[in-house]
């Protein structure tokens, strides 16, 4: 016993790096660890008898064997299971993509592989695939970010048995997948169904492979669902366990804590407004499923007789039936924006959204928003694309098309008819926070998509609608009063320059194409990394290379340029919390080529805060560089420098 605890994760990791181990190796020394954190459970809790190290070793090669030997048939169980219950929408949770390629020929599917590291290459899985109904991301089983009694229908194939046995990674934890099985059962909306695969037999753990579950204690799991069907399918001749098949319904919602999901800070989920269109239903469908997957509240403002038409096919959105609409005026039932911000106001709700509703969030940023909105409007720009599986396309800046805000904005907006669909509101909703010195926060990391249409535009509803900004703003210096391209450019820029930028962290940074990350990086959140001395990738799942105000150098010396266009003269500050991935690194910050700035980062184990004071006058560029030193190519490969932080703002 004694040995076992003095052997703790920081030698191993040390050990490991000097040492090659040998898998046989690695496994006997986690089955080690393992048991120390199973002893420490009482009798009730230990559920599976543990084999010895040497079972470990000789399991090893029945382990590898026979891994594809029934997976087609579980594969066909479960297909044919759920395109009987034929779901509006799906989600797939499996160490492989298989079924979510069959499924989505006909459902539109959510594929999330389990990984703490990485996607494992699936990012090419965007580009060519033959479905337009496929999504792909990858999700923490243990912390799967889905509101509760939110999916409809979801799968989840030879998975749960290795979760906590530290298989794909993950850290050693006994009582792993229980944790996982709570977060499937949570995120099951009532009614909806859940599609599991998982060994059964005698009762036992292959470690670190897979656990072996009876099929008793398996079913007492699920006490709030019910069993549809059921099948066994056999893995080896020797028939030592087979694959259990289970296809259950969820019965009783309100068997699980209410407040286990993601909510906010506060316990009330995440509103999202918006005004759904009774037209191009698919594209919408799919752009508010990608909110409701990451825990939003979704509320629509129509006319009645549209509610009528839209909530079979959107039934995970609560429809606000409107008083009255721009018809009249406009021709069409646009919904007035000051209703929505009517609505907030009277809500319960701290937080507040707005999104147009043929945007696609591919990106997890509710909890950034809930960090960033408090006391706030945040905001950002969409991205064109050209479809919507091969999201690679060019950022529309002045297109503005999601807002998340304090309640308290809500109350400040005089009713001047601007509404949703209709020019100018999204600039609208922005000016009268900096009228009342609100800060804006426009996020410069893309991750709200739009399948690009040619749109038409009524030219007299701009000018009407410029004249109403007009009254609320001084009148800007117009070279040309009839130029409307103009006047939008002027108020544009005038925005911006009341903002600062916050850039949404990189979750996963080895599926951007930079494999010389160290490895202790790759689970940790990042607005930014930086690859020194080598290229930007061109493509890639999201062009997080095209960032509004972040240009991408391709020469050896400069690996991060800052546009300050939009600056007055005035001091600025660049503040910025980093990590270099070596020791006593230094970044010197360069405006228009003249130093202005330099830090030393000492240790590439913590993060440091560094700041730097710019004075800019109008005549210049305006250009900022960080640079690395040395400015030698070939001395720069693999060094990387990590953002947490990288802000500019008047000082």
């Amino acid at each position: 016993m004694e040995y076992r605890i003095n052997l703790d994760d920081d030698f191993y990791e040390f050990f490991s790096k000097i040492h090659e181990i040998s898998p046989e190796e690695k496994r006997s020394r986690d089955l080690v660890k393992f048991t120390a954190l199973q002893e420490g459970l009482s009798n009730e809790e230990r559920r599976f008898p543990l084999p010895s190290p040497q079972e470990v070793v000789d399991n090893i090669a029945n382990i590898k064997e026979g891994y594809s030997h029934n997976i087609f048939e579980i594969l066909a169980w479960m297909m044919l299971s759920i395109q009987k219950i034929n779901p509006i929408q799906h989600v797939d949770i499996s160490p492989v993509i298989t079924l979510s390629s069959i499924l989505s020929t006909n459902i539109p599917v959510s594929f999330y592989e389990y990984s703490p590291a990485c996607l494992y290459g699936y990012d090419s899985k965007w580009q060519g695939h033959p479905t337009k109904e496929l999504t792909i991301g990858k999700v923490d089983l243990n912390r799967l970010p889905f509101a509760d009694n939110s999916i409809p229908s979801l799968s989840c194939l030879r998975l749960i048995e290795r979760i906590g046995l530290g298989h794909h990674g993950e850290p050693l934890d006994p009582d792993g997948d229980r944790k996982a099985i709570f977060q499937l059962k949570r995120v099951i909306q009532e009614g909806g169904y859940l599609c599991l695969s998982v060994p059964l037999g005698k009762q036992h753990i292959q470690f670190n492979d897979r656990r072996v579950y009876s099929y008793p204690h398996f079913l007492r799991y699920f006490p709030e669902f019910e069993l549809i069907d059921y099948t066994l399918v056999r893995d080896t001749d020797e028939a030592v366990y087979g694959y259990g098949c289970f296809l259950l319904q969820k019965t009783r919602a309100d068997a699980l804590p209410p407040t286990s999901g993601p909510t906010t800070a506060i316990g009330r989920t995440l509103p999202i407004a918006t005004s759904i269109a009774p037209r191009d239903i698919t594209t919408q469908q799919r752009a508010i499923w990608s909110w409701v997957l990451q825990g939003f509240h979704i509320i629509s403002f129509n006319i009645p007789s549209e509610i009528e038409s839209l909530k079979d096919h959107f039934p995970f959105v609560e429809f606000v039936a409107v008083s009255r609409d721009a018809s009249q005026p406009f021709g069409k039932p646009y919904v007035y924006l000051h209703d929505i911000l009517a609505y907030y106001h009277r809500s319960d709700h701290d937080l507040c959204g707005i999104v147009n509703s043929d945007i696609h969030f591919f990106q997890d940023i509710r909890w950034f928003i809930e960090k960033e909105a408090p006391g706030s409007m945040v905001f950002g720009s969409r991205v064109d694309i050209e479809r919507i599986d091969n999201p690679i396309g060019s950022i529309e800046k002045r297109g503005l098309d999601y807002f998340f805000f304090d309640k308290k904005i809500a109350s400040l907006y005089p009713d001047e008819g601007f509404c949703l669909g209709l020019p100018w509101w999204d600039y609208w909703i922005l000016l009268i926070p900096i009228y009342h010195q609100i800060p804006l926060k426009y996020i410069g990391t893309p991750f709200g998509y739009h399948v690009y249409h040619p749109q038409r535009w009524n030219v007299e509803n701009w000018y009407y609608f410029k004249d109403i900004i007009l009254k609320h703003v001084e009148q800007p210096p117009l070279e040309n009063e009839d130029n409307i391209y103009h006047f939008g450019e002027v108020i544009y820029q005038y925005i911006m320059r009341h903002a600062t930028d916050r850039f949404l962290p990189y979750r996963d940074c080895r599926q951007f194409g930079y494999q010389g990350l160290p490895e202790e990086f790759i689970d940790m959140p990042f607005y930014g990394w930086i690859p020194l001395g080598g290229f930007r990738p061109m493509e890639g799942p999201y062009p997080q290379w095209d960032l509004p105000t972040v240009l991408w150098s391709y020469g050896p010396s400069s690996f991060l340029q800052i546009t300050t266009e939009c600056m007055e003269e005035k001091s600025y500050r660049l503040r910025m919390t980093a990590r270099s991935t070596k020791d006593e690194q230094t970044a010197d910050l360069f405006l228009d080529g003249n130093l202005v700035g330099t830090h030393t980062f000492t240790s590439h184990q913590v993060f440091e805060k560094a700041e730097f004071s710019i004075k800019i006058a109008p005549e210049m560029p305006k250009i900022l560089e960080l640079r690395y030193r040395p400015w030698d190519l070939a001395e720069q490969m693999g060094d990387a420098l990590l953002f947490t932080e990288l802000v500019v703002a008047p000082q």
